[in-house]
């Protein structure tokens, strides 16, 4: 009878890669997608509900958080896990600012958030996040985006996006210059990056963004808020 072949949670595939964590990165980009952008007034995240079948949003899809007044979090994945990332990374952000008097910086966040979820790739009985995370914060030296991955790896990014389809969507980023983008333009922007790459209708009621610059703090805008800014 042959064996059974077991894998663990730290079981290496031939290019040296955890397997679970690339089970993990697999299953988050079943989710829709996020689309954020570094501008050099603020920062812009925008996500859609692109899914056909409504009941398959109950697992998987994106969100948008607040975090604190300056910090935002866009979670695309497995609903559950980016609860459980966005729960840590505001009880960190309140007890960072009860210790020390004031909030904490987004490099400091995005350090300890990537911490935490690294430690869930090589920890015992617990399995990586299903999760992709963009975070976005403007501090004194400007706005700050970054995305961490199921493994803990944090990048800095000026254009990004995390879920299904995103190769595709930061392909057709870069191919544009968002340096000195107004709001206005980079929410047009990010409306046909999703009419680029994903099939379905232009209702743009269907969409959620959120924005933050050096005046106002970090807010998701409602429908009537965001039509002020489309074409």
């Amino acid at each position: 009878m042959p064996r059974k072949t077991q894998v663990s949670l730290t079981t290496f595939n031939s290019e040296g890669r955890l397997l679970q964590v690339e089970y993990a990165k697999k299953a988050a980009m079943l989710s829709n997608t996020i689309i954020s952008l570094r501008l050099e007034e603020g920062l812009l995240i925008g996500s859609k509900n692109d899914y056909k079948n409504k009941g398959e949003i109950r697992f998987f899809g994106t969100r948008l958080f607040l975090i604190n007044k300056k910090i935002g979090l866009g979670g695309a994945g497995f609903f559950q896990d980016i609860k459980m990332i966005v729960k840590k990374a505001r009880n960190h952000s309140k007890a960072y600012k009860q210790n020390y008097g004031e909030e904490i910086s987004v490099r400091q966040l995005v350090r300890d958030l990537a911490g935490f979820i690294q430690e869930f790739t090589q920890t015992g009985g617990v399995r990586p996040f299903a999760a992709f995370v963009s975070i976005l914060g403007f501090e004194n030296e400007g706005p700050l985006l970054y995305q961490i991955d199921p493994s803990g790896v944090f990048l800095k990014s000026r254009a990004d996006s995390i879920g299904r389809k995103a190769c595709q969507v930061k392909r057709f980023l870069q191919r544009r210059k968002i340096e000195n983008l107004t709001i206005k333009e980079a929410f047009n922007l990010i409306f046909l990056a999703f009419r680029k790459n994903f099939e379905g209708d232009e209702d743009k009621s269907s969409y959620q963004f959120s924005l933050v610059d050096k005046f106002s703090a970090f807010k998701i805008l409602g429908v009537e808020n965001m039509k002020k800014y489309f074409q």
